[in-house]
């Protein structure tokens, strides 16, 4: 893929259908909870999840479903890559283990004319499944001081909310 290409796939997107059909998707699938989905630009939106926020972002030919999992780089550099390499082909479905910088990211590219409701709610299940999963199996490994998501999910009783998307 050329600059300009890269380029281009990550720039937001104009077009206000797909941006519409993304924003009706989250409606529905959120409704009652729509207080959990902030919209920080007309092409961005961000989903509070319990121990992490889901991004949503619609740029010119993808939908990118992005969260954080660790701000740095683990001490064992290259037993690391290995493990996320591995979880990338037998753990994970759609979301793969991207490094951005120095910061580990679960990240799902959607090309977005192919992007529906239903498509959205398998990615958002996706990382419900494996976020907190995968986070704390790789945190118990390489980050073991580091507080997961799991920890504040267990450590504070969980509204019965959070239990769904």
């Amino acid at each position: 893929m050329s600059d300009s290409n890269v380029t281009q796939a990550y720039k937001p997107s104009v077009e206000p259908a797909v941006i519409e059909r993304v924003q009706a998707a989250i409606e529905a699938i959120y409704q009652e909870k729509m207080h959990r989905v902030t919209r920080i630009k007309d092409h961005i939106w961000v989903i509070s999840q319990t121990g992490y926020n889901l991004s949503v972002i619609v740029t010119h030919l993808l939908v990118i479903f992005d969260a954080e999992m660790f701000e740095t780089m683990a001490a064992e550099r290259q037993p690391y890559l290995e493990e996320l390499l591995h979880l990338n082909a037998h753990q994970v479905k759609d979301a793969k283990f991207c490094l951005l910088k120095e910061a580990t990211h679960l990240r799902v590219l959607c090309d977005n004319t192919k992007i529906d409701e239903e498509r959205i709610r398998n990615y958002l299940t996706e990382f419900k499944e494996l976020y907190l999963v995968l986070e704390t199996q790789l945190a118990e490994r390489f980050f073991p001081d580091l507080e997961t998501a799991e920890d504040v999910a267990t450590s504070v009783e969980a509204p019965p909310e959070d239990q769904i998307i």
